[in-house]
């Protein structure tokens, strides 16, 4: 053998020892400095979820009400309870966030009742109830009671859920529709956590999808009990067949999630760092948006024309608002326009009503001022109180 070869040789042993040392030395745990390495089964991320997961069978061994304690819902994913009395985030028997008081059941008359679907942005994370903008603009307009119906994590597809769930009951005037720009990619998803790995929400989640007609057709939530979804998150096999058919983190990256031990790689440091690395990329809204051919622009359109059909239908006005969150505002600030104009431009050509809250926090220099934001990221008090003047601002030019 010659000494090239011998050389070579010697040196693809060393590379391969040094893989395998790091394989069963560092990677036998599944995680590598605090993140979780490919591939990802069971698909949990961080180990509050692994003791999320534990206190799911907990929960279902007690013989207590699952869905009360979990907040598991079968037909949203998850959802607001009902009539909970905290200091904070009260909610009523309908499981609406309470601002100042609840709204009355029965409609009171002369007073024109808004219902406001969407997500945190619109719950109100971070702050208490009077302080978010759907109870600031109730208090100011004393012709309309807004019910909010906002929770957290909810991408434009539950929300228009949620809508159906509660408009027969509530019988609205007008829907209003908050939309967080960074959160339109949501719709693509059925699990939270295979888009944002480190979120404390552990469900999965209904979506909607294009039909072969080209109209949308609701795919529903993969687990229709808290015992189904620990099932989902236990067997990788199952995961991936009720839950990576129609996630779309989960096809892109569609071998990071295979069970472990099935594909040589799996046998590799170096290979399950790369698809580890290659895995975590392609999560930024921002290019989604921007093209008027993506998944992401085409589905949220149509969901919102959807939307916009079944509220006219019931004799109401649609409105949707965009809300946007710091960094948002920064990337508007620094290119001189915002990338969901385009989206924007798709609602009004399908006449549907919008108001982008962008120009009100930017006149008011918000992406600079901490003040206007929570530490979590959402609006604070004052960052509500902008949202809010914005609304009425559009309120009182639009009638």
């Amino acid at each position: 053998m010659k000494p090239r070869t011998r050389a070579i040789l010697a040196g693809l042993l060393v590379v391969v020892i040094a893989d395998q040392i790091v394989q069963h030395a560092f990677l036998g745990t599944g995680y590598l400095m605090g993140r979780r390495v490919a591939p990802f089964d069971p698909p949990l991320f961080a180990p509050h979820q692994v003791e999320r997961v534990a206190s799911y069978r907990a929960l279902l061994a007690s013989g207590r009400d699952p869905r009360r304690e979990s907040g598991f819902d079968p037909e949203l994913g998850w959802c607001a309870l009902p009539s909970v009395a905290d200091t904070r985030y009260a909610t009523d028997e309908r499981g609406a966030r309470i601002g100042l008081a609840p709204v009355p059941r029965d409609r009171t008359p002369g007073v024109g009742r808004v219902m406001a679907i969407g997500c945190s942005f619109t719950f109100g994370q971070e702050v208490d109830g009077p302080e978010t903008w759907p109870a600031r603009v109730d208090t100011a307009r004393r012709d309309l009671e807004v019910v909010n119906f906002g929770y957290g994590f909810y991408g434009i597809d539950q929300a228009f859920l949620r809508y159906r769930r509660e408009a027969d009951a509530l019988r609205p005037d007008e829907v209003w529709l908050g939309v967080l720009p960074s959160a339109l990619t949501r719709i693509l998803g059925v699990y939270p956590p295979a888009q944002r790995h480190w979120t404390n929400v552990l469900h999965v989640k209904p979506r909607f999808v294009f039909g072969t007609s080209g109209g949308i057709e609701l795919v529903q939530s993969p687990a229709q009990s808290l015992d189904d979804l620990v099932s989902l998150l236990s067997d990788q096999n199952r995961f991936l067949e009720r839950v990576g058919r129609h996630d779309a983190w989960v096809q892109r990256r569609w071998a990071a999630y295979q069970g472990f031990g099935r594909r040589l790689w799996h046998h590799s440091a170096f290979a399950r760092l790369v698809v580890t690395a290659l895995e975590g990329g392609e999560r930024e809204a921002k290019p989604e948006v921007l093209d008027p051919e993506s998944e992401v622009r085409r589905l949220a359109l149509a969901l919102v024309r959807e939307l916009a059909h079944e509220v006219r239908a019931n004799g109401a006005r649609l409105r949707v608002l965009i809300l946007p969150d710091r960094l948002d505002l920064a990337d508007r600030a620094e290119h001189g326009r915002a990338y969901w104009d385009g989206f924007v431009a798709d609602l009004a050509e399908a006449g549907i009503e919008c108001a982008d809250l962008a120009a009100a926090f930017g006149a008011a220099g918000a992406q600079g001022e901490d003040r206007y934001w929570a530490p979590e990221g959402h609006y604070s008090a004052e960052g509500n109180r902008i949202a809010a003047e914005a609304v009425l601002d559009h309120l009182a030019r639009s009638r």
